[in-house]
């Protein structure tokens, strides 16, 4: 069994894995960090269920418990045959600096539209909507942020399409749960690290970790005193999970593991890796948050049960691990 294989294996306790069994998921956002992850990780169990997948171009998921289609999020949707859909699993978003300096309209409605549809989707369904938020929508605050407090947002700097965005989607749900019942659940995570980045991910994290595993110095471009929660992605994945087992609907939870300097983060990573060295160079660019201090207060999700598997490190190292041996795969 190789890295990733024995690290999804064991991923789930299993009354988490009850939340799925003899369900259908529609899951967006499967080729993505997280929810490349979060699908592995079920397909790694045993249960049965049945996982809908669309996405914007074909997915190759060699699994008979999983049906994938190209759709367009940004317009209605319809699901190829007559499914009955217990819950929605919407991570679908444009979560790139990069995306958001080339494309911040799309980046709205994205954020938007798609959840309108899902939302449309889940009230014909009487499905559970699950809403993967961020803490950007907290903007800058010097607290440590529960779910009721609001940090500082200019809504006439372009840069927080993302977050106005995330924020407007997030009102919608509570309007949908309102005007038409619906069952939501947000979860709001912060800057989340994991093995399963795309190639063209160029986010801080993921660069860092990639060229950790390259044996290329990493490369810190600001002073990297800014303080932020992090997150592990099978941490993100089991706060899934255990969202649809087990939160009360209609509220936010925060999700999080520890909280330290992007540059002690940054440390993290390098010291992974005996030939790699940390070099800092601030340089000017486009798209990244403006945001200093954004660390949540998880205590409320902790209050219904959800306490984080992994540390940081031991995050950082399973990330390592599965992503050197992926390298010596595609060398052979």
């Amino acid at each position: 069994m190789n890295v990733y294989a024995q690290h999804l294996a064991s991923l789930y306790e299993p009354e988490l894995l009850e939340s799925v069994e003899g369900k259908t998921l529609l899951v967006t956002g499967a080729s993505g960090l997280i929810g490349r992850f979060f699908v592995d990780s079920l397909l790694a169990s045993k249960a049965d269920f049945r996982l809908v997948l669309p996405a914007r171009r074909a997915l190759n998921f060699a699994d008979s418990r999983v049906q994938s289609f190209i759709a367009n999020l940004c317009e209605p949707l319809s699901l190829p045959d007559s499914t009955k859909l217990d819950a929605i699993v919407h991570l679908a978003s444009s979560a790139s600096p990069a995306a958001f300096a080339v494309s911040p309209i799309a980046t709205i409605m994205l954020n938007v539209h798609a959840t309108q549809n899902l939302l449309e989707l889940a009230s014909q369904h009487h499905a559970k909507f699950i809403f993967m938020s961020s803490s950007e929508i907290y903007g800058e605050s010097a607290k440590i942020l529960t779910e009721t407090d609001m940090g500082y947002l200019d809504c006439m700097d372009w840069r927080n399409c993302y977050n106005e965005s995330k924020r407007l989607a997030e009102t919608l749900t509570q309007s949908f749960a309102y005007e038409k019942g619906a069952q939501s659940i947000v979860l709001r995570i912060p800057r989340t690290f994991g093995a399963t980045f795309g190639a063209h991910d160029n986010r801080a994290l993921s660069s860092f970790l990639r060229d950790c595993a390259m044996d290329r110095d990493i490369w810190l471009k600001s002073d990297g005193q800014q303080m932020y929660s992090f997150l592990y992605v099978g941490d993100c994945a089991r706060a899934i999970a255990f969202a649809l087992a087990k939160l009360p609907t209609n509220n936010a939870y925060n999700v999080a593991s520890e909280a330290m300097s992007l540059q002690d983060f940054a440390l993290h990573v390098a010291n992974l890796n005996p030939k790699v060295c940390l070099r800092i160079e601030k340089t000017e660019q486009i798209g990244i948050t403006k945001t200093q201090h954004s660390i949540l207060d998880t205590i409320k999700i902790k209050n219904y049960g959800f306490f984080s598997k992994f540390s940081l490190q031991e995050g950082l190292e399973w990330t390592y691990r599965i992503l050197k041996e992926k390298q010596e795969k595609e060398r052979e």
